[in-house]
């Protein structure tokens, strides 16, 4: 838990996990995804080592069994290689974003500065996975077209409005600070509006014809 939560901050918050920090963003990329598959990989290997049968009618053997199934399941969801074909409008990044966005807490110093920490970190995670994308087109894995078409739609609608009417503006509106709020669109606008235009220029003018 304590490595899901450093690796995957964001999904530890959708799981429920109390964290005393909220600036962290998942590293998307590649070389992350291997050092996460390593810690993986040693987990399973000691879990094999366990003999359930001496844990009968324990509370941990039903621990061991949770344990087995996450860890086994997620290495053997690899072959699907999800990470290179990311591009989807149900569960893709600016999904992902405003459900972050809404649940991002605000309302003190503290809370402030990591939120700007936390999403200054936006324009690298879109770098890393146009990284990956072109590695899947490289590598063969592509998103279907009609999914492709429905992302670009979906993002070009946000683009198209000003930035205080974009779902991700959420932190600010929640927040009584007018300093924050114009730090906050500014964010918006400075850096993930350029990285936003940049990611989805390049689904149109690359990724959809292949």
């Amino acid at each position: 838990l304590a490595e899901f939560a450093k690796s995957f901050p964001e999904q530890a918050m959708f799981s429920g996990m109390t964290l005393q920090h909220h600036d962290g963003l998942t590293d998307n990329s590649l070389a992350a995804l291997k050092r996460w598959q390593a810690l993986e990989d040693s987990w399973s290997a000691e879990l094999a080592k366990i003999d359930s049968a001496q844990l009968f009618g324990k509370p941990e053997w039903v621990a061991l069994g949770f344990l087995r199934e996450a860890v086994d399941s997620s290495r053997q969801l690899r072959v699907c290689r999800y990470e290179l074909w990311p591009v989807n409008q149900m569960s893709g990044w600016p999904f992902m974003t405003t459900q972050l966005a809404a649940i991002q807490p605000v309302g003190s110093e503290q809370a402030r500065r990591e939120a700007l920490a936390r999403w200054g970190k936006l324009p690298r995670y879109l770098s890393n996975e146009l990284d990956n994308l072109r590695e899947g087109l490289r590598r063969g894995y592509t998103t279907p077209k009609a999914n492709v078409q429905l992302f670009i739609q979906q993002v070009d609608d946000m683009l198209g409005k000003p930035v205080e009417e974009w779902p991700l503006y959420s932190p600010a509106s929640r927040d009584d600070s007018p300093q924050f709020k114009q730090a906050w669109a500014a964010l918006l606008s400075e850096e993930i509006r350029p990285a936003a235009q940049r990611y989805v220029q390049f689904l149109k003018s690359e990724y959809l014809g292949k």
